[in-house]
């Protein structure tokens, strides 16, 4: 269970979007962080520019009132997103060929910065662009969509 997966962790990164807000297991995700303050989490998010403005918000509306429950908020370099965004416009959904550098940086960055700031766990809805940098650096995935309560 999850849950049991999740207590063996002391320092656990947790993706917002699909996961915290509006992800199917948010409640109990939230949950969790409120049951165990003694634990370090961070939010660990692809969010940038006006999105990132609005995540404390956002937050609170789905329940996280008080952002400080959160010992950092890890935010990708805008320029990290926009350099993958504007290669996923050129490619129009075609996933296919060698993936590019800034794919490839955008797709390992939240292993990367889990690795760094010495989290031992993601839990994030978005498999297909974490899996890659979690596996390079060590960092257990939780798929938040794939836990069953």
């Amino acid at each position: 269970m999850i849950i049991d997966q999740l207590a063996k962790h002391d320092a656990i990164g947790w993706d917002v979007d699909g996961t915290l807000v509006d992800g199917r297991n948010a409640v109990y995700f939230r949950q969790f962080i409120f049951d165990n303050p003694k634990k370090r989490h961070c939010l660990v998010t692809f969010r940038t520019h006006d999105l990132l403005a609005r995540l404390e918000s956002d937050l609170a509306r789905h329940g996280i009132r008080d952002i400080a429950v959160f010992e950092k908020v890890l935010s990708v370099p805008a320029n990290i997103w926009m350099e993958w965004a504007i290669l996923q416009q050129q490619r129009k959904g075609n996933k296919t060929g060698k993936l590019l550098l800034p794919e490839t940086a955008y797709m390992e960055w939240k292993g990367f910065v889990c690795r760094q700031e010495g989290l031992t766990v993601l839990v994030d809805d978005d498999i297909l662009n974490t899996e890659r940098g979690c596996k390079r650096y060590g960092i257990a995935l939780l798929d938040a969509n794939a836990i069953k309560f």
